[in-house]
Formats: structure tokens, sequence, C-alpha cells
């Protein structure tokens, strides 16, 4: 008979916590895929939208040199789903500024001929000559803190379904998220990236006599090209359109039908729902009408309410409970495991606060039960279930 209420109360139990707990679950997984459709999306308009723009400001100058701004955007995108395992954002930006130096100092200088020796001398002269101005440097700084924390803050959502049970970790997701309104907003640096682009190749126009003697001082005179024939000015051959004034304060709703405001506030408050989703979580369930009573119950030696001094949460406290036998000598290795990989997420996340950009591959999901996430040299199993949950929940307390 025991056995029998043993298994009936184990069931009672676990239909409204294995309830409670995937309706959480499911949450956070349709926050991770809005997250993720508009970074994506974000990334595609801000393509669309330089290609639309310097093809009517830049002409057949841009066509012949458009496969410079397409695997610009591509190890973009690339850097967003792989992180820097797959993409070093910051040569990958020096690359593309010194192969738009070359396009361009060939443009305005096409009296002359250039070897491949010549233009690599060019290119080692790109920080040193600064014919984009400040752009590249400002350009590096926006894009790293937006990306590190576009990325980051979607993969916590997307590990958030296993591991809203530690409080530090969903802190640490609040704390990225007031960033993502900030100085990180994805948004705000995407959007106007053609602008921005246009404006660092009109500073190299507007400077191109100068930059083109100190790159004569530097690399050598070159011979004229034999194939020019035309007294054309500099101005002439050059990048002669200008880019369209950009103002921040209208921000698109273009990518997901929404903006990263929109998005940020909605996830903000599920963040803050799920801190205290496992602290309510017993009188959610206990107020039940099949578990409230207190009196007409089994309570293990006769039909009472339970007078057993309740135990203390941790493995620790443990070793006098009067009802399950625990060997505290034995902790789980899965459970300590979870628990390792929860303070390494919560470390990721206050690093992108921060702007630090750190290697984080995440592998495919190999069913519905669950995710596999990999942490440098470690890989390991995260089970979405709420019987792990509970048993992470009180290793850690």
């Amino acid at each position: 008979m025991e056995e029998k209420l043993s298994q009936q109360s184990h069931s009672d139990l676990k239909a409204p916590v294995s309830q409670l707990s995937s309706n959480l679950q499911s949450i956070f997984k349709q926050r991770h895929r809005h997250f993720d459709q508009f970074f994506r999306e974000l990334l595609d308009n801000a393509e669309h939208s330089l290609n639309d723009m310097f093809v009517r400001t830049y002409g057949l100058m841009y066509v012949h040199n458009a496969e410079l701004f397409k695997h610009f955007f591509q190890e973009l995108k690339r850097y967003y789903m792989s992180g820097s395992g797959a993409v070093n954002l910051d040569s990958m930006l020096s690359d593309f500024w010194e192969d738009l130096l070359e396009r361009m100092f060939q443009l305005v200088n096409v009296q002359y001929e250039f070897s491949d020796a010549y233009m690599e001398c060019v290119s080692r002269h790109t920080e040193q000559l600064k014919p984009f101005g400040d752009v590249p440097r400002k350009l590096r700084l926006q894009l790293t803190r937006a990306f590190v924390a576009a990325r980051t803050f979607t993969r916590g959502l997307a590990l958030m379904p296993e591991v809203v049970n530690k409080v530090s970790t969903v802190n640490a997701m609040l704390s990225l998220a007031e960033r993502l309104e900030g100085p990180f907003n994805f948004e705000s640096v995407m959007d106007p990236i053609d602008v921005k682009i246009s404006e660092a190749i009109m500073n190299m126009q507007e400077n191109s006599m100068q930059v083109s003697q100190k790159v004569f001082q530097g690399c050598g005179q070159p011979k004229p090209s034999k194939g020019f024939r035309s007294r054309r000015s500099v101005k002439e051959t050059g990048f002669t359109g200008r880019f369209r004034p950009y103002s921040p304060d209208a921000r698109p709703t273009t990518a997901a039908g929404t903006s990263l405001d929109r998005l940020t506030t909605d996830v903000k408050k599920r963040l803050k729902h799920a801190k205290k989703f496992w602290s309510t979580l017993p009188e959610t369930v206990c107020a039940g009408e099949r578990i409230m009573s207190r009196d007409d119950c089994w309570n293990g030696t006769a039909t009472s309410r339970y007078e057993s001094v309740v135990m203390g949460n941790g493995l620790a406290n443990q070793v006098s409970n009067p009802d399950v036998e625990v060997d505290i000598t034995k902790p789980d290795v899965v459970i300590r495991s979870q628990i390792a990989v929860l303070k390494e997420m919560t470390s990721w996340l206050k690093a992108a606060q921060s702007g630090n950009d750190i290697s984080i591959n995440q592998e495919g999901r190999a069913d519905k039960e669950q995710s596999s996430v990999s942490w440098g040299r470690e890989s390991i199993q995260f089970r979405a279930d709420s019987d792990s949950a509970q048993s992470v929940l009180h290793m850690i307390k």
C-alpha cells in the first residue's frame, strides 16, 4: 500500500511541476526564436540597404566592387552564428578596410600602374595614413560590442529553458539586456552601417591627394599607365556621390516586424518573472485541491499530517532525512557538472556586459529533450526535464 501511495504522490507532484516548468521553457524558447530571427533579418536588411544605396550613389564603381561588401556581410553573419572560433572580427575588419583602400587608391590614381607588391605596401600604411578618418576605429568598437552582446544574449536565451533555476544567471541576463538597450544596441549599429561606410569612402575621396602623396613618399613613385590618355582630375575619376542623412530617432520596425527595444522590454519582464519561479513553485503546486489537504493523508506511519522535521536545503542536510536514504559522500556527478556550467554561463554573460569577446561554440540540438553546448574543451549535456531542474536547484541551495 505504501508503494502505491508513493507512486501516486510522485505522479500527483510531478504533473504540476512538469506543466509549470514546461510553460516557462516554452516562453524562453519562443523569445529566443524572436531575437535570433530579429538579429538575422537586421543583418540582411543592412546588407540590402547598403547595396541599394551604393548602387544609386556610386553606380558602376560599386557594382564592379560589390563582392567586397558582400563578403563583409557574409563574415558578419558567420561571426554572429559561430563567434570568434569561425571569424576573428578584428582581423576581418582590418582586411576589409585594407582591401577597400587598395581599390579606392587605384580608382583615384587611374593614371598610374600598380604592381601587387606596391599594393601590399599601400595596405601596410593603412593605419598610418588613416584614409577613412576615424570611422574604422569607431565602427570596430561598435560592431564588437554589439555583436558580442547580441550573440551572447541569444545563446543565453537558448539555454534559459534549462537554467532558469539559477538566479545569478538570470541576473546576468538582465544586466546584458540593459546593455542591449544602451551602448551595445545591435540595431543602432547595423541600421546606419551603410552611412558609416559611405562616410569613410567620402573621407578617402576628399583626402585622396594627400593620401596618394604620402603613399608615393613611403612606397615610391608609381609608373604612369600606358593605357591612360585622359587628363581627368582625381575628383573626376573618384567617387562623386554623397550619402543620405541618418536620423537615429527613426528606429526601423522591418526586421521581424518589431524593434530591439520592444523585444528587450518584453524579455526583461519574462526574466524577472523567472527569478521567482522556483521560490514560488512549492506554493503554486501545493495550491491544488489534491495536494493542499494537511490532515487526511498518509505521513508514513498513519493517516495524519506530516509531523517530522522538514530537512534543510542542500546535500549535507539530507544525512538525517527520515524518509529518504541519501549517501552525502557521493554527490551526483551530472548535477555537479550542471552547476559548473551554470557558473561558466554566468561568467561569459558578465564578460559580454563589458564588451569582451569569448569563444562560445554551440552545437545543434540532438532532440527536444537535450542540447549540447561546448565550453572550451568540455562538452556537457543539459537535460531539459523538470526532475533534473529540481535536482540542480536542490544541490545549488
